[in-house]
């Protein structure tokens, strides 16, 4: 789990270890990027090379990809009012479980701001970064 400054940085690591994965033989179709939002999937489809499969993860089910990079946790879920809290907040946690087990060996997850609470599940399960890590 990486934190970003900016969305701009943010892409651009995915992309520069996007680029990593093709020099370590990681073909582009190996390659998944995942999110709930098409804004947030947008921002990526000019900017990763060809073939990186790009998916609004509602969309996509079943499938698996070596890598999955799942950008901009913070706007993963919007509060859905037709649920209660507890409701919408064990919807998100089904949702982002769903997208994180389409990785069979590396997982990258990354935002900016603040992480998501509800997803402090997580914390004593990953492997935290900070952008400053990555220079």
């Amino acid at each position: 789990v990486c934190k970003f400054s900016s969305v701009a940085a943010e892409v651009s690591f995915i992309k520069n270890r996007i680029e990593t994965l093709f020099e370590e033989g990681v073909a582009p179709n190996e390659i998944g990027v995942l999110h709930t939002q098409s804004f947030v999937i947008d921002k990526y489809k000019h900017e990763l090379p060809r073939g990186v499969i790009l998916y609004e993860s509602r969309v996509q089910t079943g499938l698996e990809y070596p890598v999955v990079f799942i950008p901009q946790v913070e706007k993963l879920f919007p509060r859905e009012t037709d649920f209660s809290w507890n409701q919408d907040q064990s919807r998100q946690r089904m949702l982002l479980y769903m997208m994180m087990t389409r990785a069979r060996t590396d997982l990258v997850l990354s935002y900016q701001q603040k992480w998501p609470k509800n997803f402090d599940l997580l914390s004593d399960h990953v492997t935290w970064c900070e952008e400053s890590d990555l220079l």
